[in-house]
């Protein structure tokens, strides 16, 4: 019989793909701003008439990191000289993604933030428990469900 505990930290470097080649807007505001506005922005688009230009001013290139804990267990049996059994089983937690910001905005260069992750919505104690006493998986209030 084997045994195993497996770790893996990814930290993985990586430039984000959101928009940095600037946006032309051809909608119409007000007059002021665009005096030969058409009132249809293809229209505009085609004249030529822009209402604005945007554009990021900064390359964000962010850290994303997870972990992740796995145990296993596996054996074999052999049965028969020509028939074995290889069986096992393996058990894995990994945590959500998080990141470390080094694009200088707001808390500070280089705090550590959580990304896209509410922790107060996570409850551990209504994750789904196998019970092999009860002949299947109980979903719900898992440590209420083992006590009862």
């Amino acid at each position: 019989m084997k045994f195993g505990y497996y770790y893996n930290r990814d930290n993985k470097k990586q430039t984000a793909n959101w928009g940095f080649n600037g946006e032309i807007n051809f909608n119409n505001y007000n007059a002021s701003s665009m005096p030969l506005d058409t009132g249809n922005g293809l229209a505009n688009l085609m004249l030529g008439n822009f209402n604005s230009y945007t554009m990021g001013n900064a390359h964000v290139y962010p850290y994303f990191r997870f972990e992740s804990h796995e145990l296993f267990a596996q054996d074999s049996w052999k049965v028969a000289r020509r028939l074995t059994f290889e069986y096992g089983i393996r058990f894995q937690h990994t945590t959500p993604t998080y990141t470390y910001t080094r694009d200088g905005s707001p808390p500070l260069e280089g705090a550590w933030l959580l990304y896209s992750v509410d922790l107060t919505k996570y409850n551990p104690s209504a994750m789904p428990v196998l019970d092999l006493s009860k002949n299947g998986l109980v979903v719900g209030n898992a440590l209420e469900q083992l006590q009862a």
